[in-house]
């Protein structure tokens, strides 16, 4: 994924699904100059951490 999407499902009022080494995540926030996510594992809430956007996927994983 890159930066100028993260933001835009960042942004959106709808739930995307997006994906982080087969887990969904949650988008928190955008840092766009370093292009990293902050993320919200949605199975275990408090593990948050910081990912490149580059390993982010959208839609679900099979």
């Amino acid at each position: 994924m890159n930066v100028g999407r993260a933001s835009e499902i960042l942004e959106s009022k709808g739930v995307i699904d997006v994906n982080y080494n087969g887990c969904s995540v949650w988008i928190k926030n955008i840092n766009q100059e370093q292009q990293t996510a902050e993320i919200e594992i949605l199975d275990a809430p408090s593990n948050s951490q910081v990912v490149s956007v580059n390993d982010l996927h959208e839609g679900t994983i099979d």
